[in-house]
């Protein structure tokens, strides 16, 4: 499940009851965690659960979707820029036993694959929108290339932290990193209204 499926879901009493069970489950036992269990501890149907999810990988994808995308407009703006950024990665150390959890799994649709895609759409919409055009416009290849480094170096940087659980993580030096490098992709040498200095 992609950036694309996994937004699509919809939250529902079924997802917000998954959500809850599977983080009692990781705080009780993360080293058990299975299907049967966690629709024993939902109360939520089989047929149910997998009308929304294949596996517990996707509902890990939907699970950090749900609690990033909420918070990703105030990346965009000048004046909560840095204390987003910020947010998100204090929520994500507070719910660390959750999230090392969850990024145990290296498969393809895993969430290990699922955090480059996330903030990398979430670039590429912010640069499209910066520039009037559609959403989901393809990028130019010089931009494009530079989001997916971007997106994946930062993305990488902050799995390996978050799945060491002694591993010190610095919000505010992460996020300072983090503007640096999507301020000069903004300002992107060739656009036209990116020669003029862009806050962001």
């Amino acid at each position: 499940m992609g950036f694309y499926e996994t937004s699509m879901v919809k939250d529902c009493w079924a997802t917000v009851k998954l959500k809850a069970a599977i983080f009692d489950l990781v705080k009780s036992d993360p080293s058990d965690i299975s299907i049967k269990k966690l629709l024993a501890e939902s109360g939520v149907g089989r047929t149910t659960f997998y009308s929304h999810f294949s596996n517990l990988d996707q509902l890990f994808c939907y699970i950090f979707y749900s609690d990033m995308i909420q918070r990703v407009p105030g990346m965009y703006n000048e004046d909560t820029f840095l204390s987003t950024v910020k947010a998100n990665l204090e929520y994500l150390v507070a719910n660390r036993t959750f999230y090392r959890k969850a990024l145990e799994s290296e498969g393809p649709h895993s969430l290990r694959q699922f955090i480059p895609d996330f903030w990398y759409h979430c670039h590429k919409h912010a640069y499209n929108e910066f520039y009037g055009k559609d959403p989901e416009a393809d990028l130019p290849a010089d931009v494009d290339l530079e989001f997916h480094i971007i997106t994946r170096g930062l993305s990488k940087t902050a799995i390996e932290k978050l799945s060491n659980e002694t591993e010190v993580i610095d919000p505010d030096k992460y996020a300072q990193a983090f503007k640096t490098c999507f301020s000069k992709t903004l300002l992107h040498i060739g656009h036209e209204k990116a020669k003029k200095p862009v806050k962001v």
